[in-house]
C-alpha cells in the first residue's frame, strides 16, 4: 500500500489552494498511491491552538475537550478520487517559547486527528518530543534548512523504541495560501490583489516556488539532513513523504526510491518508507484512539 502521509492542507483554504490540491490527490492516485494523509499544521506558541466555538474560553485547560478537526473535505472542489483512502493528520510546532500544555494538546488533538505529528525547532524541544511527550506518531523535521542541532543516535533511538517515526520530506516549502492572503487587502471591503498575492497566485498556477527544493541551497541541506537523520536513526524508522503544495512537485514511487538512493537509503529500506512504515504509523494511531490502558475497543460486525 503505497502511502503518502504529509499532503499539506491550506492554512487560508481558498478556491486556489484547494483547486490544487484536488488535483494533487488526483495526481497521487494515478501514481499509484492508494492512501494519503491531509496534514494541518498548528503553531505550538499560540496559547490556544485548538478551535473552540464562538465566545469560548481561550484558556487550553477549558478546551482540551473542544477540539475540532479543521480538515473539512467537503470544501474541495472534486470528490476524492476512487480507491483512494485519505486520513486525517495534524503537525504541533514546538519551539522554546511554546507553553507547557503540550501534552494536554497532544491528548486532545489525538482524539480528532487519525495521526499526530510534532515539529521540533531547537534541541530541547527535540529532546522533549522524543523521550518525554506521548501520543505522537511522526516527528517531523524542516529538512530544507540547517538542523537545530545535532542529531544523537541516543535521542533518536529513544524515539524509535517507541515507535514514532522520522519523516523525509522531498518537496517541502512555503505554505502559498498565506502569501496569497497576506498579499489581498480589503478596504472598502473589496478584495485587491496586489504585488505579492499576484505572485502566490503565479506560483500556484504553475507550480513555481512552492517546492523548498527549488532551491539549490535546499535541495543540497535536504541530501546532507536526510543523511544526518539516516545515521543518527540507523536506518530504522524512517518514513519518505512530499508536503507537495502542487501537483506539479509529486513524485512517483520509483522517483522517491531512486532519490533516496542519493540521501544513502538502499531500494528495500526506501520502499519500506513508502509502504511497511506509513502502515505501522497508521496501525499506531488508531489503536491509540480506540484502546485505553491496553483495553482495545472492539466491534462486533452483524450476523448474517
Amino acid at each position: 500500500m503505497l502511502t503518502d502521509l504529509n499532503v499539506p492542507w491550506p492554512a487560508v483554504p481558498n478556491k486556489i489552494s484547494l483547486a490544487n490540491l484536488s488535483k494533487t490527490l488526483d495526481i497521487l492516485r494515478d501514481l499509484g498511491y492508494t492512501a494519503v494523509a491531509l496534514n494541518y499544521t498548528i503553531d505550538g506558541t499560540s496559547k490556544n491552538p485548538l478551535a473552540t466555538t464562538a465566545g469560548g474560553s481561550a484558556n487550553v485547560k477549558h478546551n482540551v475537550t473542544d477540539a475540532v478537526c479543521q480538515i473539512d473535505l467537503s470544501l474541495l472542489p472534486a470528490p476524492i478520487p476512487a480507491g483512494l483512502r485519505v486520513l486525517r493528520r495534524v503537525t504541533l510546532i514546538l519551539d522554546d517559547s511554546s507553553n507547557s500544555h503540550q501534552p494536554q494538546r497532544l491528548a486532545a488533538l489525538g482524539t480528532v486527528y487519525d495521526i499526530v505529528a510534532v515539529r521540533p525547532k531547537s534541541e530541547r524541544t527535540l529532546l522533549m518530543a522524543c523521550t518525554a511527550l506521548d501520543g505522537v506518531d511522526i516527528i517531523s523535521l524542516d529538512m530544507t534548512v540547517r538542523f537545530p542541532c545535532v542529531l544523537r543516535h541516543r535521542t533518536i533511538g529513544a524515539a524509535v523504541g517507541k515507535g514514532i517515526k522520522f519523516e523525509i520530506a522531498y518537496a517541502g516549502g512555503k505554505d502559498p495560501s498565506l502569501s496569497l492572503a497576506a498579499g489581498n487587502s480589503s478596504k472598502e471591503k473589496k478584495i485587491k490583489l496586489t504585488s505579492a498575492s499576484a505572485e502566490a497566485v503565479n506560483h500556484l498556477e504553475d507550480g513555481s516556488g512552492l517546492s523548498g527544493m527549488a532551491n539549490p541551497e535546499s535541495r543540497r541541506q535536504l541530501i546532507s539532513n536526510a543523511a544526518h537523520l539516516l545515521r543518527s536513526s540507523r536506518g530504522r524508522g524512517l518514513l519518505i513523504v512530499s508536503e507537495a503544495y502542487s501537483p506539479v512537485v509529486v513524485r512517483g514511487p520509483y522517483d522517491v526510491i531512486n532519490m533516496a538512493s542519493i540521501w544513502g537509503v538502499d531500494h528495500m529500506r526506501a520502499r519500506h518508507a513508502l509502504e511497511r512504515v506509513p502502515e505501522a504509523v497508521i496501525k499506531a494511531g488508531y489503536l491509540r484512539r480506540s484502546s485505553y490502558k491496553q483495553v482495545i475497543a472492539a466491534s462486533v460486525p452483524p450476523s448474517a
